[in-house]
């Protein structure tokens, strides 16, 4: 039930999650999937994100005029423990209208001053007409959800090419059916 608002969780006499209450209604169920963040008694954070999302004009240089691109600053070169991502899209995804771009530079907190930990990926973008920088908690669930029946994914981490996304979707299908996904059955 996406974007429902969450009354009560309904546990069986086993602790076991068997449903929702939502305004007065009930949903039963075998089990919950969900964000940690509908969760936070069943999650903990295990890392900190700086992510700054911009507005361009035009793509960032050195780009080849690209619609898109990603780039990953190594952690050596920019003297940090901890790669620094950067995405950019444009209308040709269907998320920017056409002359403008939108970018996002992300990386996993090191310091007491997130803002300029990300300033090497802002540095790629040339001109940046407007600016928003978040700092999140990534959380993860603190137990696997075998025992209470709520499933919960791991938070975005600071990647922007969805590989940890991906191996999480993967552990989460392997915790609620205690079977491995094939990649090759995957939506067959």
């Amino acid at each position: 039930m996406l974007n429902t608002p969450i009354d009560e969780i309904l546990y069986n006499g086993s602790e076991q999650a068997i449903g929702i209450k939502s305004d007065g209604k009930v949903a039963t169920c075998k089990y919950i999937v969900a964000a940690p963040e509908y969760f936070r008694e069943k999650s903990m954070p295990v890392a900190k994100v700086v992510r700054c999302y911009c507005i361009l004009a035009e793509p960032p240089p050195h780009t080849r005029e690209s619609g898109s691109c990603q780039i990953v600053i190594p952690a050596a070169q920019a003297k940090r423990q901890t790669d620094i991502y950067v995405l950019v899209l444009s209308a040709d995804h269907k998320v920017t209208p056409e002359g403008r771009y939108v970018a996002l530079v992300s990386t996993t907190v090191e310091t007491d001053d997130p803002a300029a930990e990300i300033q090497f990926g802002l540095n790629l973008l040339g001109h940046i007409i407007d600016k928003v920088v978040t700092v999140d908690d990534v959380l993860a669930p603190r137990s696997s959800g075998n025992d209470d029946k709520v499933f919960l994914s791991r938070g975005y981490d600071a990647t922007t090419h969805f590989q940890t996304t991906s191996a999480d979707v993967f552990d989460l299908y392997k915790r609620v059916s205690s079977s491995e996904a094939r990649e090759n059955s995957v939506g067959s």
